[in-house]
C-alpha cells in the first residue's frame, strides 16, 4: 500500500493485491499492474484504497498513516518508520530505476522522466508530511 502511494499508483485495488498459499506458507504475492497516474492525462489522482480517509497521496500527512496502521492493528511508529525507510529507499533508488529500464532491450519511454519527477515529488511529499 505504501508503495502504490509514494509511486502515485492510483489503480491499486483490492484485486491487485494476491496471496500464494504454498506447502511454506502464506505470503503476499509479488506486486504487478503498477502505473503513475501522475503523469496521465484523463487518470484520476485518487488512490483506489484510501489512508485514513484520504484517497489523494499529496495530503497524506503523518496522523493518517497512523490512524490506518491502527485500523490495520499495526503499531503506528512502526508504520511510520517503515513509510519513512521505504520513501528515503524509493528516492535514492529512482534514477537508476530509470537508467535500468532506458538499458532494456525495449528503451525508454517519453514519459519515463516525467515518471522519474512524479515519483520523487511524491516521495519528498511524503516524507514532509511525516513531520506534521
Amino acid at each position: 500500500m505504501v508503495f502504490n502511494v509514494l509511486c502515485c499508483n492510483t489503480d491499486a485495488h483490492m484485486k491487485n493485491y494476491s496471496i500464494l498459499i504454498t506447502g511454506g506458507g502464506i505470503e503476499l504475492a509479488p506486486i504487478y499492474d503498477v502505473m503513475c497516474a501522475a503523469v496521465w492525462d484523463g487518470i484520476t489522482k485518487n488512490l483506489a484504497l484510501d489512508v485514513a480517509d484520504k484517497r489523494v497521496g499529496d495530503y497524506i500527512e503523518r496522523r493518517h498513516w497512523e490512524r490506518e496502521a491502527q485500523k490495520c492493528g499495526l503499531r503506528p511508529a512502526a508504520a511510520i518508520s517503515r513509510v519513512k525507510t521505504l520513501a528515503e529507499k524509493m528516492l535514492k533508488e529512482t534514477k537508476l530505476a530509470k537508467e535500468q529500464i532506458e538499458a532494456m532491450p525495449a528503451g525508454g519511454h517519453a514519459l519515463l522522466d516525467d515518471v522519474e519527477r512524479a515519483v520523487v515529488r511524491r516521495c519528498e511529499t511524503i516524507l514532509s508530511g511525516l513531520t506534521r
